[in-house]
């Protein structure tokens, strides 16, 4: 038992000791149980060999001079009730009160040990419900992001379209106004006036409209 109780100290996490089962208690709730029915058993005895003056003498007791009888039959007869797990009966308590109140303080000790372990019993379920509903939702939250990982992935190995080129800004009014003044200037076309009547006949004839210098003559 002092072997057990070690490995099972030694065994307990720190984080969780508190879920552990209170074996130091059930141990000594134990050891009650035992020191009880060890007094009851003596009780018993004594009991049964005060209860004993009271009943009448078996007849084989009275005829034959008592042979065949023992004052010990009482004794055994009762321990063997107590180890069979038998409850007196009524009539047993009142011949013997003594009796009945040591085996109702003998179960009072059991049914404490018995409340105690269910309490132990519940304590560790709860526990292990509560890890195993934090493990399922841990593992629900690590299966959406392989999911969200995995999508991602994708995107990335299909690269989107190229964007279209932009478009042109509009040509505002002073830009227009700009351009046309670095345009060259056309080149003019000038008119004289006819040849006067007067003029010598040796002068040659002009166009009324010439291009470029007039005082270039025509060849």
């Amino acid at each position: 038992m002092v072997k057990f109780s070690r490995e099972y100290e030694a065994s307990i996490i720190p984080e969780w000791k508190a879920a552990f089962v209170d074996y130091k208690r059930l141990k000594k709730l134990i050891k009650r149980i035992k020191v009880t029915r060890r007094d009851d058993s003596f009780a018993a005895a004594n009991a049964a060999a005060a209860a004993d003056h009271l009943l009448p003498p078996p007849p084989a007791e009275k005829e034959a001079g008592g042979y065949g009888f023992s004052i010990l039959d009482p004794v055994r007869a009762i321990a063997a009730r107590f180890s069979a797990g038998q409850q007196p009966s009524a009539s047993e308590d009142e011949e013997c009160p003594d009796r009945g109140e040591l085996v109702r303080s003998t179960d009072k000790h059991e049914r404490e040990f018995m409340e105690r372990a269910d309490e132990e019993l519940e304590k560790v379920n709860a526990f292990y419900t509560g890890q195993e509903a934090e493990l399922l939702a841990r593992g629900d939250a690590l299966l959406e992001q392989l999911r969200i990982l995995a999508d991602v992935k994708r995107i990335l190995a299909d690269p989107p379209p190229p964007p279209p080129p932009p478009a042109a800004p509009a040509a505002s009014p002073e830009a227009a106004l700009c351009r046309r003044r670095r345009r060259p200037p056309r080149r003019r076309r000038r008119c004289t006036a006819p040849a006067a009547a007067t003029s010598s006949p040796a002068s040659p004839r002009r166009s009324p409209c010439q291009v470029g210098d007039t005082n270039h003559p025509h060849t």
